[in-house]
């Protein structure tokens, strides 16, 4: 049986929106918008309009919420997300609420589990049990790309630093960039589209370089792993183990080709029939500290402690 759900998007999202029908099994029952100019996609997709974020979450005739758009909603909207807590009707944003660590200070919110996040993907799920064999890990490099409606740079640096996370601990120095292309540095990477470089260091002498774009092509997500014995390369689709004289060890393509509304239909369906092993919870509040102190580099242009950025801004 199909779960009814009930999105918020802006009309650059449809695509997205239509993918994640196809990949969970979800009914799209009506499309709420930021503003009533952007209306049009329910009227696009043939559902209803779902009118303000306040009065929907009302509805006892829905499985989920999904916030794809990432909007600033309301305080009787935000009140009423408090409500839905410890409810079996479950909440989703693919942008990070709260989306910084002052937000998250500044109120009581719980955070919303976001979707996609690649330690939920298919090819990280299926690379598991070779994480746990591989050996010592020295270093990693993350790609992270996202096409136009699939997410803004906070997305995908948050999707980034979840992940490094996962397999460093938290990082210790972030340096990053915003190439000339990006235009001029932002106040924040909510809704920010653009490409963001970045070298990151972690304790017991590990580091890591990344590269995330959003607005910037086909979605695509892939992480290198190097250590003594060899290459994990793992995207969201499966993995590829080298052993260190280059030769494939093992390969296993789950899937062939996996879009970001797929991904997020997958990951949805997936928590509601709890069909997967958990994998580790997000800590938002690091994840967060990782992303304003790439922020605070890009602006700086000098390395920049997240574990300091959070102190400063938990406890100012």
């Amino acid at each position: 049986m199909s779960a009814r759900m009930i999105v918020w998007a802006r009309p650059d999202q449809k695509k997205l929106v239509r993918d994640a029908l196809r990949g969970g099994r979800l009914t799209l029952v009506a499309v709420g918008a930021e503003t009533p100019a952007e209306g049009g996609l329910a009227h696009d997709l043939k559902v209803e309009s779902a009118g303000p974020l306040r009065d929907a979450l009302m509805r006892t005739d829905i499985d989920l919420w999904w916030l794809a758009s990432g909007a600033d909603f309301d305080g009787p909207s935000r009140q009423r997300l408090r409500g839905l807590r410890g409810t079996p009707t479950p909440v989703f944003c693919t942008e990070p609420l709260p989306s910084t660590v002052a937000q998250l200070r500044a109120s009581d919110d719980a955070p919303l589990p976001v979707v996609p996040l690649f330690r939920h993907s298919p090819g990280w799920r299926a690379a598991a049990e070779l994480l746990e064999t591989f050996g010592d890990i020295d270093a990693a490099a993350v790609t992270m790309t996202a096409g136009v409606g699939e997410g803004s740079l906070l997305a995908r640096i948050y999707d980034c630093f979840d992940l490094l996370s996962a397999i460093f601990g938290p990082p210790e120095m972030i340096d990053a960039a915003m190439p000339r292309g990006t235009g001029v540095v932002p106040g924040t990477l909510l809704g920010r589209q653009g490409h963001v470089t970045g070298h990151v260091r972690f304790g017991h002498g590990h580091a890591a370089a990344f590269v995330v774009t959003a607005g910037g092509g086909a979605w695509s997500r892939r992480m290198d792993l190097l250590g003594r014995s060899g290459r994990l390369v793992i995207d969201d689709c499966g993995f590829v183990l080298h052993d260190a004289s280059g030769a494939v060890v093992e390969e296993n393509q789950v899937h062939e080709t996996l879009t970001a509304g797929q991904l997020v239909g997958m990951a949805v369906g997936e928590r509601l029939r709890a069909a997967e092993a958990p994998v580790a919870p997000v800590d938002h509040a690091a994840a967060l500290a990782s992303c304003d102190a790439t922020l605070l580099s890009c602006r700086t242009g000098q390395s920049e402690d997240p574990r300091r950025v959070r102190e400063m801004l938990l406890h100012p």
